[in-house]
């Protein structure tokens, strides 16, 4: 089987807007090019010059291009051309039974799992997966045993054709030597051949497809099972053998599929199918990892209502043809009827959309992103939410290594390994008895490129010095684990994208409330100081059910100037500016902050000096140049580098003092998250990251004068680019 890192490496080079869906003219081509048609991607027939007619028939259904292949078992012979077109393999029945074990080490890349497929090939294999799911399935027996009717299966997908049914020993030695002497099978198909006991009842072949990025459908695994067809098979002459032995004929039964007829279970059965994918598919994804895509159980259903699992095909079947306009059960997921061809263009149409890890690590050429949580000193963010450490107590140092193309490794003290339990079936897990140990289980990472949470430009950078003299002294080469982190932890899922809409229209509201009451002290002449209305945000707070890492930024007249001000007894008087800068969230820990700077002017709007509106007023200028200068990076190449915005911002504010603070932050649990910020250009032009939210904060501070800040909130949406969440305020407020 061709190494999963050659195919990682392969698709990384492909040009993702340009992706095409490749396969043999045969099966199930024709739903799998109109599903693709109807998803806007490519498709390319591979095709003996016999069939191509048979596409012009079909215009709806033709491959945009052919590639002419005379005999399918050459088709290595094409796999340039393949990999230059941007082709994914999309396998089927004939494609497997053609194609054989050259599939396996094809150098293109195959959609789902090509281990799938050696599973299904080897019925051996086979019955040890639905075993291990735990399905029911028929009595297996060796040739010696025959005690009861029974079918011989022979190896590979030849829809049935060649199948006997026999009734003892006897009897199958008898057949066998017929076939052979015909022809029709080989003694390598006998030697590999399954005897299986024959079950009464009514077949039922449900079409599933598992997602391992959907979220929509029935919860298998980390993703989703959808359950979206079924068929009953047409197979000759067994289903109208009734009719040879009217006329006095007893003819030896044959299953091969000559067609498909459309069946539909009755609403009580479908959870026993359901359950039977789900497990089908944990099952695999312990034995081989996972079976992503189409695939069908074929199963008897009994008098009794229970279904016995005899075969799985790992891979799109035929049955699904009885639906090239859309699958019974499909419309109740997506609110149409989708095929299962379509399905197939729309799982590879979104998973071009999202840069996965290995694919990332590959794009920066790294072997190995190292993270750490040492909790007695180093409570590294990005570590405690990759592990959500808070909820383990743990107080022993942790190290987790992730690869592009291998299970991660989690290292952890003997003393606590029991607290990591839970990751056990994600990660290989091995246990330190003494810090001591810890360099000689890193010195694997010698000579390679490892990414952390390290930044030579940065003297925050929480990477311990230790560590990074180990690993530079066996030669490793130290780089940020940024994208990384933008990829893992900074996008946002819709659940927590609302969580952070609510916080900003409720710290709206407390920050209104706020600037009501100092209007309500300035009219009735009333001294309030910073840390009363401190207060009353924070007790806000506490209606509102937020929670914040520290309290809110008040600051009156002069105070404004300094960034970092506590609030205290400092009196507002009229004719000052005033500074409130104030971030929550909920209080579980999946909601998201919102944070935002408000200003204000204790007086009328007429008194406003002009200085302050001047100044205000460049400051919006500055702020809005930021994000019209993002959006315009986005709409060139779909990307937003941080410095370049940074630099946008400043330029609108030459004539004030530079401010000494990041123009933006990413935003999650912490209101400054783990992902990159808006920061001024370093050795490494970082990249905002698609679905992270974040604030854009330039301010204006005079030293011993006046001091204000605009911070707004803004969510970097992948279609439509720079979206903001908060209000963006034009103008001081008067109070009075």
């Amino acid at each position: 089987m061709i190494d999963k890192k050659k195919i990682d490496s392969i698709l990384w080079g492909y040009d993702k807007k340009k992706i095409t869906l490749a396969t043999i003219c045969s099966h199930s081509s024709l739903q799998i090019f109109h599903g693709a048609r109807l998803e806007g991607i490519r498709t390319i027939g591979i095709c003996r010059e016999s069939v191509k007619p048979l596409y012009d028939a079909f215009p709806l259904a033709k491959p945009d291009e052919f590639i002419m292949l005379e005999d399918y078992s050459k088709i290595s012979k094409i796999q340039g051309e393949l990999v230059e077109k941007n082709a994914i393999i999309v396998p089927h029945g004939s494609f497997v039974e053609y194609t054989g074990e050259k599939l396996d080490d094809l150098p293109v890349p195959v959609f789902g799992n090509r281990r799938s497929l050696l599973w299904e090939r080897d019925r051996v294999k086979m019955y040890d997966w639905m075993k291990r799911a735990g399905l029911r399935i028929p009595r297996v027996m060796m040739v010696d045993g025959i005690d009861a009717p029974s079918i011989v299966k022979f190896p590979g997908a030849k829809g049935g054709k060649g199948y006997l049914i026999v009734q003892d020993c006897d009897d199958f030695e008898k057949k066998v030597k017929a076939e052979l002497k015909k022809g029709a099978i080989r003694q390598s198909d006998v030697d590999n051949a399954i005897v299986q006991e024959y079950i009464e009842g009514v077949r039922y072949y449900p079409h599933y497809f598992y997602s391992p990025i959907s979220k929509k459908g029935y919860k298998a695994g980390a993703g989703t099972l959808e359950m979206l067809s079924m068929d009953k098979r047409i197979e000759t002459n067994v289903d109208e053998i009734y009719r040879s032995l009217a006329v006095g004929l007893h003819p030896q039964p044959s299953f091969g599929v000559s067609g498909n007829l459309p069946i539909i279970a009755r609403e009580s059965l479908v959870p026993k199918l359901l359950e039977m994918g789900r497990k089908a598919v944990e099952a695999s994804i312990t034995l081989f990892g996972g079976i992503p895509g189409p695939f069908c159980i074929e199963t008897i259903c009994n008098e009794d209502f229970e279904f016995v699992a005899f075969e799985i095909s790992a891979r799109i079947v035929a049955g699904t043809n009885l639906y090239p306009l859309g699958s019974q059960y499909s419309a109740y997921i997506y609110g149409e009827p989708v095929s299962t061809g379509r399905r197939i263009a729309m799982e590879v149409k979104e998973a071009a959309k999202q840069k996965r890890l290995p694919e990332v690590m590959l794009q920066h050429k790294i072997h190995a992103w190292l993270t750490f949580y040492f909790p007695d000193n180093i409570r590294n963010q990005v570590a405690r939410d990759l592990l959500s450490v808070d909820s383990l107590g743990i107080m022993t140092p942790v190290y987790l290594l992730l690869y592009p193309s291998r299970k991660p490794l989690l290292m952890v003290s003997e003393m606590e390994r029991e607290k990591f339990r839970r990751f056990s079936r994600k990660c290989r897990i091995i246990t330190y008895y003494s810090r001591k140990t810890i360099p000689s289980l890193l010195s694997k990472l010698a000579r390679k490129t490892v990414a952390a949470e390290y930044n030579p430009d940065s003297p925050s950078s929480p990477f311990p010095a230790s560590l990074k003299d180990f690993l530079t002294s066996k030669k490793a080469r130290m780089v940020s684990s940024s994208p990384l982190v933008n990829l893992t932890l900074v996008p946002v899922t819709k659940k927590q994208f609302a969580s952070h809409l609510r916080a900003v229209r409720k710290l709206s509201a407390i920050a209104n409330s706020a600037f009501s009451l100092i209007s309500n002290s300035l009219r009735r002449g009333k001294p309030i100081t910073e840390k009363q209305v401190q207060n009353h945000v924070v007790s806000l707070y506490s209606k509102y059910g937020f929670v914040s890492d520290r309290p809110p930024i008040v600051a009156f007249g002069k105070n404004a100037a300094n960034i970092h001000h506590e609030a205290g007894a400092s009196r507002l008087k009229r004719g000052e500016l005033v500074l409130i800068d104030l971030w929550a969230r909920e209080t579980s820990f999946d909601s998201i902050y919102a944070d935002m700077t408000l200003m204000a002017f204790a007086g009328k709007k007429n008194e406003i000096p002009q200085k302050f509106a001047k100044a205000f007023a460049s400051l919006v200028r500055s702020r809005n140049s930021g994000l019209e200068n993002m959006q315009k990076q986005f709409k060139k190449n779909g990307k937003i580098i941080s410095h370049l915005a940074d630099s946008a911002v400043r330029r609108a504010l030459r004539g004030y003092p530079d401010y000494p603070h990041g123009t933006g932050h990413n935003i999650l649990h912490d209101v400054h998250g783990p992902g990159p910020g808006i920061l001024q250009k370093q050795k490494k032009a970082f990249e905002l990251a698609p679905g992270g939210l974040y604030s854009l904060e330039p301010g204006i501070y005079v030293k011993n004068s006046f001091g204000m800040r605009s911070e707004i909130d803004f969510y970097f949406d992948s279609k439509k680019g720079v979206r903001t969440t908060t209000e963006c305020q034009k103008e001081l407020k008067p109070l009075l």
